[in-house]
């Protein structure tokens, strides 16, 4: 087990230099790589880039797993034919992390802090940041670093930093009315973006008195992906890649 901390250009050798050791005959090796998410960001491309160029011409020695926390980032990692590691392994959800996730890890930070954390806190905390754990992870992170504070305080910050209001009217304001409506479509659980009554809202949003043609969604589901705000899970398939502004679109089409 390692952990390349540090910045990509002392971590990409190390890395480099790992899997060269494997060149050797009859060495096998199963790689994991745990929250692999990251490598979709663009300030890891290059890693990326260098990781899959290790990989890709020993696929008979190496294995690997690429285990994350986002699904949905995953899926783009995988199925975006600009993203480094394309098509370079089938995706195979896991059962949703729960109750006992959350166990573990308090189990993990009471043995690493003098503050122990009490388990109904964490329950409270991993529900007020919706179940995901991505979320609850920064949560445990601010705990340990500030755990005099208490579990509210990491919580505050936590709620603070994944449901950060300002950044979400940002991006809805530079929204097109069209692209608005295919959102709110999207995370109230409409499935057919093509069909008559959804191009008809899409026409509402746009002030027309009929629905829009089929081109008009199309072109508004291009530029939520590129805008990397809107993923392509399968066929018909569409899901709001960030899961806290899915949060705060459903909240804000309670108070509309």
């Amino acid at each position: 087990e390692a952990e390349l901390g540090g910045t990509d250009t002392a971590a990409t050798p190390r890395l480099t230099e790992l899997i060269r050791s494997f060149d050797k005959p009859n060495r096998r090796m199963l790689l994991v790589l745990d929250e692999a998410q990251v490598l979709a960001e663009s300030a890891h491309t290059d890693l990326a880039h260098s990781l899959r160029a290790s990989l890709d011409g020993r696929k008979q020695n190496i294995k690997v797993i690429f285990a994350g926390s986002s699904e949905a980032t995953l899926r783009r990692m995988f199925g975006r034919s600009t993203e480094p590691f394309y098509n370079w392994a089938p995706l195979e959800p896991f059962e949703l992390l729960g109750e006992d996730f959350v166990r573990a890890m308090v189990a993990k930070v009471n043995r690493l802090s003098k503050y122990p954390l009490a388990q109904k806190d964490a329950f409270a905390a991993f529900e007020a940041l919706k179940r995901t754990p991505e979320f609850f992870r920064r949560y445990l992170n601010r705990y340990l670093t500030y755990a005099d504070l208490g579990s509210k305080a990491a919580l505050l910050d936590t709620e603070t930093h994944v449901f950060n209001d300002a950044n979400f009217v940002n991006t809805w304001h530079r929204l097109l009315p069209a692209d608005r409506e295919l959102l709110r479509l999207i995370v109230s659980g409409v499935t057919d973006l093509f069909s008559e009554p959804s191009r008809r809202r899409l026409g509402a949003a746009l002030g027309l008195d009929e629905a829009v043609a089929k081109n008009v969604p199309q072109q508004s589901l291009r530029r939520l992906q590129d805008a990397d705000l809107v993923l392509r899970m399968d066929y018909g398939d569409y899901r709001v890649q960030d899961d806290a502004f899915a949060e705060w679109l459903r909240n804000r089409e309670l108070e509309d």
